[in-house]
């Protein structure tokens, strides 16, 4: 019986991370060095170099050659993150069908080791669609960067908790979306609703997103 609901739980899919780089190559690799200690799950590494002006694709191509499960990818502009996450996406999962879910993660940030695995566990085996990273500020790991976003009676599109303390976010819950610096997304919600709106650069697109997934009665939550 136990074996039997553990094969039904299905923890074990693959979780493809895409990490951008652009001319911050010191971030970049402190990123990834972080997902590299990622515990209890299986994933790959995508990282474009975003048309980075100073060889930094190169660089990190040359440094992470002998790492199995990391790819770069060298861009020959600068695509912006919108353009090159559709770009990414369009390129080398649109037609995986067995990739699940895709992580996004910006190059600015430092993972803990069981990040990924948590986020693989909040979205309850394909219940939720966008889970959210608890995300927390660099310097002051007490304060609250965001927690996912919601909507004012205005309509407008906020972070939630946004320099709050993080110890006040210690349970998940619903929310309306994501920051894509850190979080996941479902492919199959993607292939029906399509990915981020090409109209907005850098910024808002994951705010837009999140409501548009909403709207299809996609299920958001906050790990």
């Amino acid at each position: 019986m136990l074996v039997s609901l553990l094969a039904s739980l299905n923890f074990s899919y693959l979780i493809p991370i895409i990490i951008i780089n652009w001319n911050c190559i010191e971030h970049t690799v402190e990123c990834i060095n972080s997902v590299l200690e990622l515990k209890e799950c299986d994933f790959t590494i995508h990282i474009i170099d975003n048309g980075s002006d100073n060889y930094e694709g190169f660089e990190l191509k040359q440094k992470y050659y002998n790492i199995k499960n990391l790819t770069v990818y060298l861009y020959n502009k600068n695509y912006g993150f919108t353009k090159a996450h559709i770009k990414i996406w369009n390129d080398v999962f649109r037609d995986d069908l067995e990739i699940k879910y895709i992580a996004l993660l910006n190059n600015d940030t430092v993972v803990d080791k069981y990040w990924l695995k948590e986020l693989r566990l909040a979205s309850n085996n394909g219940k939720y669609h966008i889970i959210s990273s608890k995300m927390i500020y660099y310097y002051d790991h007490s304060l609250l960067d965001s927690a996912g976003h919601k909507m004012l009676n205005t309509g407008e599109i906020i972070p939630i908790g946004h320099g709050e303390r993080s110890q006040d976010y210690m349970t998940d819950f619903e929310n309306m979306g994501a920051c894509a610096g850190a979080c996941l997304y479902s492919t199959e919600m993607i292939r029906r609703i399509g990915f981020f709106d090409p109209k907005f650069n850098t910024g808002y697109e994951d705010a837009e997103f999140g409501l548009r997934a909403v709207i299809y009665n996609y299920k958001c939550k906050f790990a």
